[in-house]
Order: C-alpha cells, then sequence, then structure tokens
C-alpha cells in the first residue's frame, strides 16, 4: 500500500458525502471504507437494500481537482465505476473467465449474473452508487458498492 493511502473504519461514506460534505472534504483520500452489512441502503425511489454479511461491500472516496476533471465530465463516474467492477468480476484472479462471464450490467448502475438462458434467468447481484461533491477547486467522489454477493 503506497504511504499515502489511507485504511480507516467509518460507519458510511456515502451518508457522510450527503449529510455532512465539510466533513468529507476533511477526510484523507484515496481512502477505502469496508462493510461487513448493510441493513438501510439506498435504492432506486425509495426502495430499501439489505446486504447480509459476505458480500463485497464498500465505498471508495477519490478528490480530483477540477481543472483536471471538470464538471461536465461527472455524469460519466457512474458508467465507467460499474463497467469496472464488472471487468474485475471477469478477472481470473477475482471469478474468473467462466464465473465472471455471467456477471452482465443493467444501465447505468444494476449488477446481474446469467443462471440460464431466458431473461427471467437474470438476477440481481448488486449495484454501484457514485456521489460527487463540489468543494472549492476539488470535487469528491464517493463510488459505493452494494452487495456483491
Amino acid at each position: 500500500m503506497r504511504s499515502n493511502t489511507h485504511l480507516s473504519l467509518y460507519t458510511n461514506l456515502y451518508k457522510i458525502s450527503l449529510r455532512n460534505p465539510h466533513l468529507l472534504s476533511q477526510l484523507p483520500t484515496p481512502l477505502l471504507s469496508l462493510a461487513s452489512h448493510q441493513l438501510a441502503g439506498r435504492g432506486r425511489g425509495s426502495n430499501i437494500w439489505l446486504s447480509p454479511s459476505g458480500c463485497l461491500q464498500f465505498s471508495l472516496l477519490l478528490r480530483v481537482s477540477l481543472a483536471n476533471f471538470p464538471v461536465n465530465k461527472h455524469v460519466f463516474l457512474q458508467y465507467l465505476f460499474t463497467l469496472a467492477v464488472v471487468e474485475a468480476c471477469r478477472e481470473k484472479t477475482v471469478l474468473g473467465p467462466k464465473a465472471g462471464g455471467q456477471v452482465r450490467l443493467k444501465w447505468p448502475n444494476d449488477l446481474y449474473a446469467v443462471f440460464g438462458e431466458g431473461e427471467e434467468d437474470l438476477r440481481k447481484i448488486g449495484g454501484v452508487l457514485v456521489n460527487t461533491n463540489v468543494s472549492g477547486d476539488n470535487v469528491d467522489i464517493v463510488v459505493g458498492t452494494l452487495s456483491l454477493a
């Protein structure tokens, strides 16, 4: 791990980014927050997402200069990070090509696994949420995964 990389336990970076952007701007970056389970995740609309123990759940905080990453490019973050998770699942050392090849992306942020031939054989296994907060000359980017079971 690089000496300027921080691994710490915070209850929920995503909630911090929504409720207290000033506190978020004071945290060191990059920062990775891992969770053992999730009881009050946010889904589409008013849906609640529950994730049991054993799932991969994390939030990643990145801070980037607006000069290097202008606001009009932020819309692409959701797609890029979700694609990155799908590609990571296909790596030989993660799920491997056979199991990883079953992971599919449903725009903009849902992850599905194929368990058969038909559309009814797709099951949601997780999702990726991205939140951005502009603070001064920087943008704080919080990427969170939900329940990669």
